[in-house]
């Protein structure tokens, strides 16, 4: 998991200090889930809502605004999920706060039970591991969704375009202070099954967006294209303002 800090209370468990995402409860934010924008965790293969992550030039990069419905849904996901499939092979989490931290910040809509990459998904599914079955429920509910249902399907457009954007990202910017992949391969799932539209260089939020800056942080600096190429974008160009 990304390294962020924290004090945050999800389900009864409250946290001080951890070594994980500051998680900001926003009732201010909108009910869908985390978009494209700055700041925060974005919507996953799908098209997030309008309480997207937001931070702006100059804050933390891994901050994330949590709504009420996203903070119960992620409550009751994780709960299911963990005792059904804490287990079973396709489990990454570490704990339940690993996974409530997760959740709160992914790239996932909150979506519906039939939309790919969908928090919904992910929590109907856990619900079957549960009533009908850890197999193959505890694989559509995971983390990362295989065998179909919850499975992130991405396009061979998208594919080739995440993996030039995380190639050169990571070459540019792996040791600046806006990047919050752990890896390429992070990277790689993270921008194939967020909610950010393929886009142009000049649309805010877009993966073309992002993937043109990375290519200027090789060309004319760092500074400050690794912000506005980063998974959350800021100090303007890519960054989504609300």
């Amino acid at each position: 998991m990304r390294a962020r800090s924290m004090a945050w209370a999800l389900g009864g468990l409250v946290v001080i200090g951890c070594v994980l995402p500051e998680v900001v409860y926003d009732p201010a934010a909108g009910t869908g889930g985390a978009a494209a924008g700055a700041g925060g965790k974005g919507g996953s293969g799908g098209t997030g809502g309008t309480g997207g992550n937001e931070a702006g030039a100059g804050g933390d990069p891994g901050t994330c605004s949590v709504t009420t419905e996203r903070e119960e849904l992620c409550g009751e996901y994780c709960v299911t999920y963990l005792a059904e499939c804490g287990d079973h092979e396709a489990n990454t989490y570490e704990d339940e706060l690993d996974c409530a931290l997760t959740c709160a910040c992914a790239p996932w809509p909150i979506g519906t039970i039939s939309e790919p990459g969908s928090l919904e998904c992910r929590r109907y599914h856990a619900t079957l591991a549960a009533s009908s079955g850890v197999n193959p429920h505890c694989f559509h509910s995971a983390e990362f969704p295989t065998m179909g249902v919850c499975e992130c399907v991405v396009t061979t457009e998208r594919r080739d375009l995440c993996d030039e954007y995380c190639g050169t990202y990571l070459e540019e910017c792996s040791t600046h202070e806006a990047n919050t992949y752990d890896n390429e391969a992070d990277c790689v799932t993270t921008c194939q099954c967020a909610a950010w539209p393929i886009g142009t260089i000049n649309e805010a939020g877009s993966l073309e967006c992002r993937r043109y800056h990375a290519t200027l942080a090789a060309s004319s600096g760092v500074n400050p294209h690794c912000y506005h190429s980063a998974e959350f974008p800021t100090m303007g160009a890519c960054e989504v303002v609300e």
